[in-house]
């Protein structure tokens, strides 16, 4: 049952999303209050990025990944540059303050750059306050987990940079205006955000609702991926399967067309069987060359470790710090498990 909240959300999405030439959803923010003004959010925005930048003079890495990150945001078309005395009134613009964060995935240190929808003005008020949250839309983890658990051929793929895949109507690109150069020896110019941005409160539902759209566009052509869309679906995360290599194989065929319909690529694909990858392009699978996984080797999967080669999950953990054996230090320690399906609940001492 959804709130009364969620409903005008999911009518707004119903009456005013649309798809351009290539296919792509073009969506409209969802907004509960177009009254406020909003423009004041440049200075907390301008005072941010000097605080950016003054970390880039502390810590050149930091810089370069920001810099290689935001020119290919600019390069893939995802922002555009625009004048800040163009003809939109000011009442009619926001500035999304933004900072990197750093996370180290595989081994390797990548970092993105987090578009803040909360930041707000002295008088309390945020973008993400004007905006309608939606329902959530997505499926319980354990019972996702569970289904893949069923499949004998399992496979696993990545919607890349879903959010961003998603065009945001051109009436409401100025609601999602940055600050940024790319060099400081250049002067600051304004961006605006052109796909639906993490860091908005409305984001995550348009996502998802939008792929669910597609579903629903594209069932006709393609019943299997269709249903793998509606139901194998975590987030960015597609994790499918089948009882048989063919059927599992039909399945990874139809997902593939069906996403590239919508303007939804998949990437890191990785699976049980080393032959449901002989046909995905190198560039697109999780590992170039099969051979180079080792039976111990595993990637993060909805958060846990998962072998493919041995169709197993595994966890990790940090070592701790030598601690006195409190009851407070375990449970801190067993706090940062994360256990979703209660396979670790034998070893976990419970509060």
């Amino acid at each position: 049952m959804l709130t009364k909240e969620e409903q005008e959300c999911e009518e707004t999405f119903v009456r005013t999303h649309s798809r351009d030439g290539s296919g792509r959803y073009v969506v409209r923010l969802p907004l509960a209050d177009t009254a406020s003004d909003l423009s004041g959010t440049r200075v907390a925005a301008t005072r941010l990025l000097a605080c950016m930048e003054g970390r880039f003079k502390r810590d050149p890495r930091v810089r370069d990944l920001y810099r290689d990150f935001m020119r290919e945001y600019e390069s893939l078309d995802h922002m555009s540059p625009t004048d800040s005395r163009d003809a939109t009134a000011d009442g009619n613009k926001c500035y999304l303050p933004h900072h990197g964060v750093l996370k180290n995935v595989d081994g390797k240190v990548k970092l993105r750059v987090v578009f803040n929808g909360s930041s707000s003005l002295p008088s309390g008020v945020a973008l993400n306050d004007k905006l309608r949250v939606g329902p959530n839309l997505l499926p319980a983890l354990p019972d996702v987990l569970t289904r893949w658990r069923r499949h004998k051929h399992a496979m696993a793929t990545d919607i890349e940079k879903m959010y961003r895949q998603i065009l945001v109507h051109p009436e409401d690109r100025d609601l999602q205006r940055i600050l940024w150069r790319h060099d400081e020896t250049e002067p600051i110019r304004d961006y605006r955000l052109n796909t639906v941005t993490y860091g908005l409160a409305c984001a995550p539902f348009l996502a998802i609702r939008s792929l669910r759209q597609l579903a629903t566009d594209e069932e006709a052509r393609f019943p299997l991926g269709s249903a793998m869309l509606r139901r194998d679906v975590y987030v960015d995360d597609i994790l499918t399967g089948a009882a048989t290599q063919e059927e599992a194989s039909k399945i990874q065929q139809q997902l593939i067309e069906i996403c590239r319909a919508g303007g939804f690529p998949l990437k890191k694909w990785s699976a049980t069987d080393p032959e449901l990858l002989k046909d995905i392009p190198a560039e697109d699978k999780l590992r170039a060359d099969l051979r180079s996984w080792e039976p111990h080797e595993s990637h993060t999967m909805l958060g846990l470790r998962w072998h493919p080669s041995a169709d197993q999950f595994a966890y990790t953990m940090r070592e701790s710090q030598p601690q006195p054996a409190t009851k407070r230090a375990v449970l801190s320690t067993t706090a940062q498990l994360f256990d979703p399906l209660g396979w670790l609940a034998p070893v976990v001492v419970r509060a």
